[in-house]
Parts: structure tokens; C-alpha cells; sequence
């Protein structure tokens, strides 16, 4: 209880209530816009073209692709919130604020994180409830669904926080998300399996970190994955904790934030 104590502050609190605070006071934008867009991938993709598009599985395409949506609102908003909150916080010069402030690098971290990992996983839920308008997804193992949820969430929150740090502007900022994070996303497996790929794609997918996630998460649901889940767990928690340990270090190092 010390130790947590110690790591979860009073000042790490306020960060995490502030970045909470932010997101949903705009939640229209925040939290219902991204559930649109999954409301139409569902409704044009998964109902009306799903119907045409035959799966060697049990599952249709439609409840093939919702865990792949859930997934991929985790990912963008959790991204968004704590990358979108640092280049503002940079371009309004207040991070110096929160650097000099009586608060550690780790708790710094945690609160973005934290902030983010409510709004990735509440657009998430609400993606799958939105889901249910058309279908109902069977939940094989709801502790795969949340562990990998949850671990995907922390693990984007921390590109987030990477991507405000090194970027100097919105306009780099965006570059971040149009070349790195959207083809990681769309090349993850999201609409697909990769057993349609040839064997070259296959295996080049297999460098994606981002497939083992949305592929472990899938298993949540239908019980089915074209890797085990165990090693995609795995791989994913690696990732996220590299990710981490790049995140603290930066801060500590001052790179872009204290000039």
C-alpha cells in the first residue's frame, strides 16, 4: 500500500482527472464521433458488403470485423488523447509547468496514460455496444478481451506521448498518425485474415506488432486466431513495456519540451 501510495500522488491524480476532464468535455467529439465511424464501417463493410464475403471460420464477416472495430477505436483515441494533450501543452508552453512541478517522471506517464486508457476503452465499449444493433458477438474469454484491451490501450497512449514529444507541430504531428500509425492499424489485420495473404505478406505481417494485438483480442470473442493467443499476449506486452521505458526516457532527457 506504501509503494502505491508513493507511485499514485496527489499530483498524479490531478494530471489523470485534468486529461479526463479535457476528453469529456468535448465528448461529442470525443466519444460519439468515433463511434459513428464505427456505427458506418459496421453498417456498410460487416452488414450489407459482409453478406457477400464467404469465411472459412464459423463466424461471419460482420462478427469478424467488430472486435477488429473495438480494437481500433482503443487504438485511435487512447493515441489521440495523450498526443493531441502534449503538442497542446507544448504550443501553450504550460508543460514546463508540469515538468518543474513536484511530480515524477513515472507518475508524468502514468496520469497521461491513465487518462487515455479511460477514453480508449470507454469509445471501445461503446463501439461494442453500438455492435450489438447488429449482431450478437458471442465473448469466449472476457479475460483475453480486457487484458489485451487494456494493454493496447497503455501501449498507444505511449505512442501518443512520443509522437507530442518529438513533433514540433500539428502538421508533424499528423505525419506521425497518416504514415506510421494508420498503416500499422489497417495492415494489422483489422478487416482481414492473414491466412488470405500470400506467404511473403504473411510473414511480413508477422513484424506488425499491432496484429498480435487485434488477432489475441479477436480470440476474446469468437475463440478462434490465426496465432496463439498466448504468444500474441506476449508480443504485445513486450511492446508495451519497451514503449514505456522509451516514454520515461524521453521525458528525462528533456528532448523537445524544455527549449
Amino acid at each position: 500500500m506504501y509503494m502505491f501510495n508513493k507511485i499514485i500522488s496527489v499530483p498524479c491524480m490531478t494530471l489523470f482527472k485534468k486529461e479526463v476532464k479535457r476528453f469529456t468535455s468535448v465528448f461529442k467529439q470525443t466519444i460519439f464521433t468515433p463511434v459513428l465511424s464505427s456505427f458506418l464501417y459496421l453498417f456498410i463493410f460487416g452488414y450489407s458488403l459482409g453478406k457477400k464475403i464467404s469465411m472459412d471460420t464459423q463466424c461471419t464477416y460482420l462478427e469478424f470485423i467488430i472486435p477488429g472495430l473495438i480494437i481500433m477505436g482503443i487504438i485511435n483515441n487512447s493515441y489521440q488523447n495523450t498526443a493531441s494533450s502534449v503538442i497542446t501543452s507544448k504550443f501553450h508552453g504550460n508543460i514546463h509547468d508540469i515538468l518543474v512541478a513536484p511530480i515524477t517522471y513515472i507518475e508524468i506517464v502514468i496520469g497521461y496514460t491513465a487518462g487515455a486508457l479511460v477514453r480508449g476503452i470507454l469509445v471501445g465499449f461503446v463501439t461494442y455496444l453500438v455492435s450489438l444493433v447488429f449482431t450478437l458477438i458471442p465473448v469466449y474469454s472476457l479475460t483475453y478481451i480486457v487484458l489485451i484491451g487494456v494493454i493496447t490501450s497503455i501501449t498507444f497512449a505511449q505512442i501518443g506521448i512520443i509522437a507530442g514529444i518529438i513533433s514540433q507541430s500539428f502538421d508533424q504531428l499528423s505525419i506521425v498518425t497518416n504514415y506510421i500509425l494508420m498503416p500499422l492499424t489497417y495492415l494489422g489485420g483489422v478487416f482481414y485474415s492473414i491466412n488470405i495473404l500470400s506467404p511473403f505478406f504473411q510473414k511480413l505481417t508477422l513484424f506488425n506488432p499491432l496484429f498480435y494485438m487485434v488477432d489475441t483480442f479477436r480470440y476474446g470473442f469468437l475463440g478462434s486466431s490465426d496465432i496463439n493467443p498466448v504468444t500474441g499476449t506476449i508480443v504485445s506486452a513486450v511492446f508495451c513495456l519497451i514503449l514505456n521505458l522509451i516514454t520515461i526516457k524521453l521525458l528525462k532527457s528533456g528532448y523537445r519540451l524544455r527549449t
